[in-house]
């Protein structure tokens, strides 16, 4: 499963060092484990987190358009990012004209505050 997702995303298949599922295993729960992916370094994961709106727009019945994915944040990369969420709640807020709004985007290494305009 790892490795048609690796190659679906366009990387290599040397190009993780393990994968690992999380959590324990449990018969009354239907809802899968999530799987932790290290890779050997980061422009493999930067390749997989940049391609991931590819798994979106495949056919529903493909098992690999169920996956979501997400960056794995160490708890100051956590803090910075609460940081920047509150910083843009307060932007909004703080806006006169009403026609924007403030929000959080960006890959996980670069996040940054951008400003967008409402839509009616």
């Amino acid at each position: 499963m790892i490795d048609n997702l690796m190659d679906f995303l366009g990387i290599e298949h040397e190009g993780y060092d393990s994968v690992i599922r999380l959590g324990k295993i449990s018969e009354i729960s239907e809802k899968p484990r999530p799987t932790r992916v290290i890779f050997r370094n980061t422009e493999n994961k930067k390749t997989m987190l940049k391609n991931l709106y590819k798994l979106k727009n495949m056919d529903f019945t493909n098992v690999l358009s169920k996956i979501g994915m997400t960056h794995d944040m160490t708890k100051a990369e956590r803090e910075q990012n609460k940081e920047l969420i509150d910083l843009a709640k307060e932007k909004t807020s703080n806006d006169n004209s009403g026609k924007f709004h403030f929000l959080v985007r960006g890959p996980p290494w670069a996040r940054k505050i951008v400003k967008v305009a409402k839509k009616d």
